[in-house]
Parts: C-alpha cells; structure tokens; sequence
C-alpha cells in the first residue's frame, strides 16, 4: 500500500472498527494501523474487517506512561494521521435485590475508567 498511515486508537471498538473498515475501503489511499487492547482483539479485529494482521498492534492505552509513550512511538512511525477512538465503557450494575428504584449505577474495569481510558492515555 502506498496511501497515508492513518494511526486508529481503540480500532476493536464499536467506532474503531467502522473507522478501520472505512479506512480499508478508501485503499491504496489510506492505510489503518489499529490498536487493540488484546490478541483476542486482535483477532476479532482482523476477521471482522480484514485488516492485514501486521497493521493491528497489540497495545493497552491505559498502560503507564514510561511503557506506553516508547510502544506508542514505534507503533505511529510513519503514520500521518492520528483517529482517537478510544473510550472508557461503563458496566451497568443491576440494581440490588429490594433495592428502591433509582438511576443506574455503572462501574468500569480495572485500569479502564473514564480518567485512565478517555483522559490520561
């Protein structure tokens, strides 16, 4: 491929993938490179879309800044665009057995809240 790089954070998610997938059929002009969280992702990734296997790196955004700003460095070479589409994705919690009704109370994974996911990575 000869077209763009374009960096895609968050390329397993709901808006990742579309982004992935309207990226790939804009080629030769643009070339995704995806993050995903797991090889498992990773996977899911590559079936869904079709993504080359090489273009998907496996990279948790949530990671600590002296492990993920050299990874992030290598994996962005030569890219020229950057597509954030990363996001913390709560969990709703059902509500406790005789519990009055109330809003819903949602909680995230480790290392995955709104503050680790959407603002420091």
């Amino acid at each position: 491929m000869n077209g763009a790089k374009v960096f895609v954070t968050g390329g397993a998610g709901r808006t990742g993938s579309l982004v992935v997938q309207k990226l790939l059929a804009r080629r030769p002009q643009f070339e995704p490179i995806a993050t995903v969280r797991s090889d498992t992702s990773k996977a899911s990734l590559v079936q869904k879309t079709s993504i080359p296997e090489s273009n998907v790196v496996v990279l948790d955004m949530a990671q600590k800044p002296e492990v993920l700003t050299p990874a992030l460095e290598q994996a962005m070479k030569g890219c020229s665009a950057l597509i954030i589409a990363t996001s913390a994705v709560p969990a709703p919690q059902p509500p406790a057995p005789g519990a009055p009704p109330g809003p819903p109370v949602f909680l995230w994974k480790e290392n995955q809240a709104p503050e680790q996911v959407d603002w420091l990575a």
